[in-house]
């Protein structure tokens, strides 16, 4: 580990940072005919898509520990003797925006082994066209009943790109200058037709109220942390095997990440699984209680922070205890919340303390899971003006 100061966490950016493209110039445009699917898929089978792309140069790279992330999926694999029902494909920025590759990871014999399907030279990014290209060229090779996503990077929450903005070694989802909004995200994943059963954003800040609402067409559950993750990111030599079984152990997944980190000497880890069909439900609750209760901003000091100090005033708060708060002496609103909220956010897990990368650390006394900015009075750090932007956000025209 390297200091507290310098220590690699990843920032995340309320979009993800995707290295998205709508015009892409391909070495390799069309999928090698022996690797064209030949059988029909099982009713279980499963297409996992690890997607890992471009993260920046410098303090900001995290190629090594994408790396890192691959190999304890492989070990993970081996143990188990194979991939089981799944198939596994990674998309992978080779240490730079200009060019993007495409494999399978398989078994042969007792090794895992990479067969390069596609490289994309010079993307374009930002777009949520490229997000759509690649996930219909995996499922072109690979269609089965079943998607989901694992993406790694840097992330800050649901707030849109600032391409000029740079963090230490955090995660967002994607470099300075390559960063796609949570929306566009969304609408790559929609317009292939696909709704995935699971997506796991191995990024900072994005199990929030705001991703979730922008995501709940796009994937059935939404596995996030609410504050920093460590450059380390998921343990997947660990947990791999929950999310790869024929009905992923989410509650497993929770407790092994968590405990993974009360354990590493940098022991700060926050985690949400997020069922996305309840999202809406909570829109229209939340709606009902603010259009009767207006919350004092001059009362956010009573609020749980999850961001660690990242921003100052508070831009990511525990929804719970907003909700606790906001609702005040409304018992039977209060009761409605809790129970909607119990099927909202399925499994949860938190350490004592989160990280910020300045190296400060927060204690945590009330977690929900997932955050909220409803709350938030930030009007300009960091460039982002959030008083305002958050009227902005799909989520609070929802909500109010």
């Amino acid at each position: 580990m390297t200091s507290l100061q310098l220590h690699p966490t990843k920032w995340l950016t309320a979009l993800l940072v995707l290295m998205a493209t709508s015009w892409l110039s391909a070495c390799h445009d069309d999928i090698p005919d022996d690797l064209a699917r030949t059988r029909t898929a099982t009713p279980q089978e499963r297409t996992i898509i690890m997607y890992l792309p471009y993260s920046g140069s410098g303090y900001n790279n995290l190629y090594s520990f994408f790396e890192q992330n691959i190999r304890d999926v492989e070990q993970s694999i081996k143990q188990a003797g194979g991939l089981g029902t799944n198939n596994l494909y990674v998309v992978i920025a080779d240490n730079s925006p200009n060019r993007v590759y495409l494999y399978r990871i398989r078994m042969e014999g007792t090794e895992c082994v990479h067969d390069t399907i596609k490289r994309y030279d010079h993307p374009r990014l930002m777009d949520a066209q490229w997000v759509t290209r690649v996930i219909n060229d995996v499922k072109s090779i690979s269609e089965t009943p079943k998607y989901a996503m694992l993406v790694g990077c840097h992330g800050e929450g649901w707030l849109p790109p600032k391409n000029n903005v740079t963090r230490a070694k955090t995660r967002w989802f994607g470099g300075p200058g390559y960063a796609i909004s949570i929306a566009d995200f969304a609408q790559g994943i929609e317009q292939t037709g696909i709704k995935l059963e699971y997506l796991l954003f191995d990024d900072c800040y994005l199990s929030c109220a705001e991703v979730a609402y922008d995501l709940r067409n796009a994937t059935n559950m939404l596995i996030a942390s609410t504050s920093e993750v460590m450059a380390d990111g998921m343990p997947y030599a660990e947990v791999f095997q929950y999310l790869s079984s024929p009905q992923p152990n989410f509650g497993q997944l929770v407790n092994n990440y968590i405990a993974h980190y009360q354990r590493q000497s940098y022991p700060y880890a926050t985690i949400g699984v997020i069922n996305t069909q309840y999202i809406q439900s909570m829109a229209q609750l939340m709606k009902q209680v603010n259009a009767t209760y207006t919350w004092n901003t001059a009362n956010n000091h009573q609020l749980q922070d999850l961001d660690g100090d990242h921003f100052v005033p508070t831009v990511y708060f525990d929804f719970g205890s907003y909700a606790r708060a906001l609702f005040g002496s409304n018992l039977a609103l209060y009761s409605q919340y809790q129970t909607l909220m119990a099927q909202l956010v399925s499994y949860k897990g938190n350490t004592a303390y989160i990280y910020n990368a300045s190296g400060t650390t927060t204690r945590v006394n009330e977690f929900s899971g997932i955050t909220i900015s409803d709350p938030s009075a930030n009007t300009g750090q960091y460039g982002y003006n959030v008083a305002l932007l958050k009227t902005q956000t799909a989520w609070w025209a929802a909500s109010h």
